[in-house]
């Protein structure tokens, strides 16, 4: 009877662990991703009072919605 119970435990916890690794690859390939051309750029020198302005592109390369949250500039 003792070596029934740990079989089975054992066989619950390899499905476990099966099914949790499963889980987490097919999860992974999944979601909203998000591309940068850029991640900075340099304005170089401006004098103080010069208006300056930068367009940043980001794409969803992913399969569901991206949503932007907080955003905010240094």
């Amino acid at each position: 009877m003792k070596g029934v119970k740990v079989l089975f435990l054992t066989l619950i916890i390899s499905l476990l662990l099966l099914l949790s690794i499963d889980n987490s690859i097919m999860l992974a390939d999944t979601g909203a991703k998000i591309r940068c051309e850029e991640e900075s750029y340099d304005f170089g020198e401006i004098k103080q009072g010069d208006k300056v302005s930068h367009t940043f592109t980001f794409t969803n390369t992913g399969d569901e919605v991206l949503v932007l949250k907080s955003v905010r500039g240094s």
